[in-house]
């Protein structure tokens, strides 16, 4: 592993529990931890993902603490930490106590839903495009070129120079096909980076409530070996917030980068149905 891919740390989120798949999920079973006709779980198949790059932390739900440990045991991977929430609060206190358990803050955090999914194919070129926009040194989102319109996504349009100039939430069918054809937008595919210090100075910028809930739950909770336990009654303080409204739509100078991976985030019934098909018809 080279200098620059050492340098990047995945923060893998794995607390979605795909409330718009039920009854494929429920509480027990979790969207990341489905497997939709492959080898692998969605889980697992972000872990792969991001196997070249430095030990992941993953963010996932207390309850699920078993099946994380064993799904990364299964793939040999040991996780820089795991930390496991109390309680869900959405993505962006779950990403304010990565980015602060993580010593080292000059590191870029690469963050990764786990309940998306990818053709499971080369990640070289994946990897690539990681190490190029780790280049940037403030927040870049990574778009993917929409295969048709659709409303099940939200769209990202680029102004000038690559910077993203609006985000655009999961508009209407002729909405997305004005925003693909008159602004060059892409799916918001869920994953960014930028380094730990930057995503800490926006927190404390944007959202400083959630940056204290998260402080205080680490600073309550308690550690056992590389698992992080964030103390309850702190967390939940946190407002349950996503990450798009609480930092992202508000971050100025905020960079995309274009990444053609086949991404989908299986979101709804026809859509998982249709991948886990694809999945067994490949495996035959």
């Amino acid at each position: 592993m080279n200098d620059q891919k050492r340098a990047i740390t995945p923060v893998i989120l794995a607390g979605g529990r795909g409330v718009r798949l039920r009854p494929i999920t429920s509480n027990k079973r979790a969207k990341p931890f489905l497997k939709a006709g492959a080898k692998y779980s969605l889980f697992q198949q972000t872990l792969r993902r991001a196997a070249g790059l430095a030990p992941p932390i993953i963010v996932g739900r207390a309850e699920d603490e078993k099946r994380i440990l064993d799904e990364c045991a299964a793939l040999n991977i040991t996780p820089l930490h795991i930390i496991l929430e109390p309680s869900s609060r959405n993505t962006a206190p779950a990403i304010a106590v990565a980015a602060l358990s993580l010593a080292d803050e000059n590191s870029q955090l690469l963050v990764m839903p786990s309940d998306h999914a990818v053709p499971q194919t080369d990640n070289t070129h994946f990897t690539a495009t990681i190490v190029n926009a780790a280049n940037h040194q403030g927040f870049t989102v990574m778009g993917i070129t929409p295969r048709k319109p659709s409303r099940q996504y939200g769209y990202i349009i680029s102004g000038a120079g690559g910077t993203a100039h609006s985000f655009t939430e999961k508009p209407a069918k002729r909405a997305a096909a004005s925003l693909m054809r008159d602004h060059n937008a892409l799916w918001h595919s869920g994953m960014f980076m930028a380094p730990a210090c930057e995503i800490i100075h926006a927190f404390k910028r944007h959202a400083p409530d959630i940056l204290g809930a998260a402080h205080f739950a680490i600073k309550a909770g308690k550690t056992r070996s590389n698992i992080i336990y964030p103390d309850a009654a702190e967390f939940v303080k946190s407002p349950a917030i996503s990450i798009d409204y609480a930092i992202l739509e508000k971050q100025d100078n905020l960079r995309v980068q274009r990444l053609d991976i086949g991404w989908s985030d299986v979101g709804s019934i026809s859509s998982f149905a249709a991948h886990t098909i694809k999945n067994w018809l490949n495996l035959r």
